[in-house]
């Protein structure tokens, strides 16, 4: 059982609009979010924004189960959310047979000496339609200028080489389907692929289909103001509840 509450420290920065983009990984004792509310609490801890947490069905999240690329090891598999109605997608991902004992210089809890390579452990979206070779991979997958999967990647791994990752993603895109999700090594390199599918394609025989997948139930949110509360705090939150563990929730 978990004895201390886990969502003490689980806090957001704004920026100056009053903007803020805020996640963190939680071990909860329980992945029972059903119609659970989610609130936004503003600096003085009173309570300005609310949303019920309903589960995503799986033919609107997407899924890969990610394999050795080369001579890598490494495997892995994500869930990913493409959020309607805007250019986002979240997602959560687990991999292993990756380097151990990394810490990413940008690391949100302990920033260490790693991941400074360019795409350092990094996990994005590309802009393919195939994991054969980096030309059918393509670069990051995103429109515009300044490329939003520079700096995005696992912040850390365990003495066993196991990592565990998620973010939400602008990236002036909106369709996701059959597009390759890789994960990088310390040194940039690819190391890990697979393409992202509609959740309901992962069929009843997960085992066989994808060998390597953790996957995670989906749960999404609107955030609205609450009532009598003079706010206007808006926004979406997803979250992710690992099925395997039984505990842990990312967002």
């Amino acid at each position: 059982p978990v004895m201390v509450d886990p969502w003490i420290t689980a806090q957001y920065s704004s920026d100056a609009e009053g903007s803020t983009k805020f996640g963190a990984a939680l071990e909860m004792g329980t992945i029972d979010l059903d119609g659970r509310a989610f609130v936004v609490h503003a600096e003085d801890g009173s309570r300005v924004g609310c949303g019920i947490l309903e589960m995503v069905a799986a033919q609107d999240y997407l899924v890969a189960d990610m394999t050795s690329l080369g001579d890598s090891s490494a495997t892995g598999s994500v869930t990913a959310l493409p959020v309607a109605g805007t250019d986002m997608i979240c997602y959560m991902g687990y991999g292993s047979g990756l380097e151990p004992n990394l810490s990413a210089f940008y690391s949100s809890t302990a920033a260490g000496p790693n991941c400074t390579a360019t795409n350092g452990c990094g996990t994005h979206v590309h802009a393919g339609t195939s994991c054969e070779s980096s030309e059918t991979q393509m670069g990051h997958y995103y429109t515009g200028d300044s490329d939003p999967w520079a700096i995005v990647g696992y912040e850390s791994t365990s003495a066993d080489g196991t990592a565990t990752f998620m973010d939400c993603i602008s990236t002036g895109e909106t369709f996701y389907e059959m597009k390759p999700f890789i994960i990088h090594a310390d040194n940039g390199s690819r190391v890990a692929c697979g393409l992202l599918v509609p959740g309901e394609e992962m069929g009843e025989d997960m085992d066989e289909d994808m060998p390597s997948a953790r996957l995670y139930a989906v749960y999404q949110a609107t955030i609205t103001p609450i009532p009598g509360v003079d706010t206007t705090v808006s926004g979406t939150v997803v979250v992710f509840a690992d099925t395997e563990d039984g505990t842990t929730v990312g967002y």
